[in-house]
C-alpha cells in the first residue's frame, strides 16, 4: 500500500488508498480537492480542519468532503492515517440523490471516534476497496466504487446520528444554536462580507448581543473569528494557486491591493509575497 507524507489523486484516476503522514499538510493550509476518508492507525495529532481544531488519536475517522481545507499543527513520530481518497466526480455521483441536510451533517462531524464495532466494519470497508484499487482490470472497478461511496456515507451518518443522540442528551441552547448561526453565515459569507454588523443583521440581534454569546461560547470575538476564516483563505490561495495578488485582494472583495498587504502582514508578519515564498 503506498506511503507518502501527502494525499493526492493520479492524473485519470477517480480513486487511490493508502498510508500517510499527513506531514505535507504541516503548519500549511491546503484545500482538498475530492474528498478523503481517513483513519488514524497510530500515534497522535492535531489539526484543523474548516477552521475547527481536533485532537486524533488511534480509531479517530476523519471524513474530509471536497473544498474542505485541512492544516496539520502537531503530530508524535508514529501518527499516521489510512486513506480512500476519491474524485469529485465520485463524490457528485455517489450523493446525487442524497438529501443536502444529510451532506451538510456530514460536514458538520467530520471528526468522531470508532467504536470497536464500527472500526471492524470500516476496516472491512477499507480492505474491499484497496482489493479492488489493485484491480486495475476489474469491468466495473469505478461503478462498485462509488456505489460502496455512497453506502459508507449512510454508515458514518447513522454512527455518528446515534452517539450523537447518546452524548448530547439534550437540545443545543439558544446562544449555542445561535453561535452556530453565526458561524455557518461566516463560512458563506467570508469573501464579501468582514464586518460584525452584517452577521448581527442577518441573525436579528444587536452586534454586542452577538459578541456576548460569541465570547462565551468561544472565548473569541466575532471580528477574530472571521479574520481567522479570512486569513485561512488567504493562505490557501496564496499557496495553491496562481492567482496574482491583486486577483486574491478581489476575490476576497478587499478596497485595494495595499489593503490586503496591509492586514495580512498585521496578522502574520510577513507581506502576501513573503508568504508565497516560504517553503
Amino acid at each position: 500500500m503506498p506511503n507518502s507524507d501527502t494525499i493526492r489523486l493520479a492524473d485519470g484516476e477517480q480513486f487511490a488508498v493508502g498510508i500517510s503522514t499527513l506531514k505535507a499538510y504541516f503548519d500549511k493550509p491546503a484545500r482538498i480537492a475530492g474528498g478523503i476518508f481517513m483513519i488514524c492507525r497510530g500515534g497522535t495529532a492535531r489539526m484543523t480542519v474548516n477552521m475547527r481544531d481536533f485532537d486524533i488519536r488511534e480509531a479517530t475517522g476523519i471524513d474530509l468532503l471536497p473544498d474542505s481545507i485541512v492544516m496539520l499543527h502537531s503530530a508524535s513520530d508514529d501518527f499516521r492515517v489510512e486513506y480512500f481518497v476519491y474524485s469529485r466526480e465520485m463524490f457528485e455521483e455517489a450523493t446525487f440523490r442524497i438529501d443536502h441536510s444529510f451532506i451538510k451533517f456530514l460536514s458538520d462531524n467530520v471528526v468522531y471516534q470508532h467504536t470497536p464495532k464500527t472500526l471492524q466494519g470500516m476496516n472491512l470497508w477499507m480492505e474491499q476497496q484497496s482489493a479492488m484499487y489493485a484491480d486495475r482490470e476489474h469491468l466495473f472497478r469505478e461503478t462498485i466504487t462509488r456505489n460502496r461511496l455512497q453506502n459508507v456515507f449512510l454508515d458514518i451518518y447513522d454512527h455518528v446520528k446515534r452517539e450523537k443522540r447518546i452524548n448530547d442528551g439534550e437540545a443545543p441552547s439558544r446562544q449555542e444554536a445561535l453561535f452556530r448561526k453565526y458561524i455557518a453565515l461566516v463560512h458563506d459569507n467570508f469573501r464579501t462580507q468582514h464586518n460584525v454588523a452584517f452577521y448581527a443583521e442577518r441573525m436579528c440581534i444587536t452586534t454586542r448581543y452577538l459578541s456576548a454569546i460569541v465570547r462565551n461560547i468561544s472565548g473569541e470575538s466575532p471580528k477574530a473569528i472571521i479574520d481567522r476564516i479570512i486569513m485561512l483563505e488567504l493562505k490557501v490561495l496564496l499557496r495553491s494557486t496562481n492567482m496574482s495578488i491583486q486577483e486574491i485582494s478581489g476575490a476576497l472583495h478587499f478596497p485595494d491591493q495595499s489593503y490586503m498587504g496591509r492586514y495580512f502582514r498585521k496578522h502574520t508578519g510577513v507581506s502576501p509575497s513573503e508568504y508565497r515564498q516560504l517553503k
